[in-house]
């Protein structure tokens, strides 16, 4: 998927990098985070053990008359996360 001349990629992390299995428990939300910490705060609840979905994309930037290709997040600010609260 191509969205604005950037490619669709992805963060998705356990603490084991092991695929959870889904549950009818398990719910998908929404965290809200710091702004640019979202990889951090990533990572910090995968050392947990929570599961965390972060999509980004690579966004063409020019600057300076260069032109350099960085990752940039779908959600700036949010990232989720899947619980079972029952």
């Amino acid at each position: 998927m191509t969205l604005g001349g950037g490619v669709a990629t992805g963060f998705c992390a356990t603490k084991n990098e092991d695929r959870v299995e889904p549950s009818d428990e398990r719910r998908w939300y929404a965290v809200h985070c710091q702004p640019h910490r979202e990889h951090g705060a990533a990572a910090h609840l995968a050392n947990q053990s929570f599961e965390v979905f972060l999509p980004y994309r690579e966004k063409t930037r020019r600057h300076a008359r260069r032109i350099d290709t960085v990752r940039a997040p779908y959600f700036p600010g949010y990232l989720f996360v899947a619980l079972d609260l029952t």
